[in-house]
């Protein structure tokens, strides 16, 4: 009777180490899903940032003389960014700023006719595609 009741103790002993094992396991899993979800949350925002230091970049050149006499630089954010200005009216333009998967644009409104020349940004343009 004695080598029977060893033989229970180690098959309960295994199968309660062998559901310790799976909780262990499948906790480390989703440890390791929430930090690379926290690292694809910090590389986005990074890109968004990327993006809106794109259109400020190109406000800023605009507000020092515009019409640009030359193309768009981008204040050395990053050489992957594209920015760029398109008319909608005659006096209101938008800034594009794409960044990776990251579309930002704003409005802008200029007008010569106004003394001294006009530039502001349109409030409620800015939004993100």
């Amino acid at each position: 009777m004695s080598t029977q009741a060893g033989a229970v103790v180690l098959l309960v002993v295994s199968v309660l180490m062998s559901v310790a094992l799976l909780i262990s396991v499948s906790h480390s899993q989703l440890v390791y899903l929430q930090v690379k979800q926290g690292m694809n949350e910090v590389a986005d925002r990074q890109n968004y940032w990327l993006a809106e230091a794109g259109l400020e970049c190109a406000y800023l050149q605009v507000s020092h003389s515009f019409p640009l006499q030359h193309p768009l630089d981008n204040c050395g954010v990053t050489p992957a960014a594209s920015v760029t200005i398109s008319p909608i009216s005659k006096t209101v333009y938008r800034i594009n700023s794409h960044y990776k998967t990251v579309s930002l644009n704003r409005d802008f409104y200029f007008s010569i006719e106004d003394e001294p020349d006009s530039l502001m940004w349109l409030q409620g343009s800015w939004y993100e595609e």
